[in-house]
């Protein structure tokens, strides 16, 4: 499980399977399927079951700093690279 804040910065974040649980900083609460694609922005926040796929893509000239807090076993990575299929 993985918790994310946006803390500055625009993320275009996509559910590639499973999903994810949103909470805009206007406090709106959605969920996030395979295949939705969201603007988080700042004080957006994100909850990340495990098993779930995603990325996320900075499309803007500025930066993005998230803060994350990760429920991981010891020898597991907080995250696993890959390149989107349909990029």
């Amino acid at each position: 499980m993985q918790i994310e804040r946006v803390e500055a910065g625009t993320l275009t974040y996509t559910v590639v399977k499973g999903e994810a649980r949103v909470t805009k900083a206007n406090s709106t609460e959605l969920i996030l399927k395979t295949g939705k694609t969201v603007l988080l922005t700042v004080g957006d926040s994100l909850v990340e079951p495990a098993g779930m796929v995603h990325y996320g893509e900075n499309q803007t000239n500025k930066p993005v700093i998230l803060l994350s807090a990760s429920l991981f076993n010891a020898n597991q990575p907080k995250a696993i690279l890959t390149i989107p299929e349909n990029k």
